[in-house]
């Protein structure tokens, strides 16, 4: 806790000379704020039912397994959100780049040509994840496991975790029309959808699979929350970057998934890994060479 309060106010302290720099109160417009906190406010309890979806699920944890799960159940569910690292980093760019050119003759292409790259990326990462799951955990720093071998055990959940923040990526690539076209009291509701599967899932799943069922909870509760905002934007702003090698892609990768799990030797495990990877990267190529 405190190693948080001090990186956050170094990092306070860094900025603050830019910050001042760039200060100019004859500029203040309070029309300007007024719009910006309507538009803003309905984000407040997005962020709070946010903060619900991703951690509900260790109340139940802790009710129907004990606390001690809880904690191996947080050790699987941090590597498994890597991937949401890569969405975060990405979000930071892409925010920007839609609101600047949502304008431009040629948005429509551009932004679905950038949502397909996306998706296929994030898909490869993913996948990655979920069949090398192993190789992260057991990582061993200066002859220290990087996670005790007690939370071993939670690497059964991080496929769910990692697919669950997958959809969610998904959703990120929908959201270009709750800024452009003004939706903003929609997003309020798309969370309370995700939240409410994700406490029903949890009381349901959890009992009969364990650990496995709250991740399972979780990834049903983020698909939920895409699949809602899809539906919407057919009518507001259809952003169709789901096409055929997407859909055939993702099979592709349940199936490498299942496979990884079944009894078959080292070579055609790798082999089955290294032609997934060519088909990603090569259409990563096509698309880049696109854009």
């Amino acid at each position: 806790m405190y190693a948080l309060v001090l990186t956050s106010f170094i990092q306070f302290l860094g900025l603050l000379p830019l910050l001042l720099r760039n200060i100019s109160f004859s500029k203040f417009n309070i029309h300007l704020l007024k719009k910006m906190l309507s538009f803003g406010i309905p984000f407040f309890p997005a962020a709070i039912l946010f903060i619900i979806t991703g951690m509900i699920d260790r109340f139940f944890i802790n009710h129907y397994l004990g606390l001690e799960q809880v904690g191996v159940y947080g050790a699987g569910y941090k590597i498994g959100s890597i991937i949401s690292i890569i969405i975060i980093a990405f979000n930071l760019n892409w925010q920007p780049y839609y609101l600047k050119h949502h304008k431009d003759a040629l948005f429509s292409k551009n932004i679905e040509k950038i949502s397909r790259f996306f998706s296929v990326f994030l898909l490869l990462m993913t996948t990655l994840i979920s069949i090398g799951w192993e190789l992260i955990i057991k990582v061993q720093l200066f002859n220290y496991h990087l996670i005790g071998s007690e939370f071993w055990v939670s690497g059964i959940i991080i496929p769910w975790i990692a697919f669950g923040y997958y959809f969610y990526g998904l959703f990120i690539l929908q959201m270009p029309s709750i800024y452009i076209k003004n939706k903003q009291l929609w997003v309020p509701f798309f969370w309370t959808l995700a939240a409410i599967s994700n406490v029903f899932l949890n009381i349901l799943l959890i009992p009969t699979l364990g650990l496995a069922g709250a991740g399972l909870a979780t990834l049903i509760s983020y698909l939920v929350m895409f699949m809602s905002i899809y539906i919407k934007n057919q009518k507001w702003m259809p952003l169709n970057f789901i096409n055929k090698f997407l859909l055939f892609y993702f099979i592709l990768s349940l199936l490498l998934i299942v496979l990884i799990n079944c009894d078959i030797n080292y070579t055609v495990r790798s082999a089955l890994v290294l032609i997934y990877g060519i088909i990603g990267i090569n259409h990563l190529v096509s698309y880049k060479k696109a854009l």
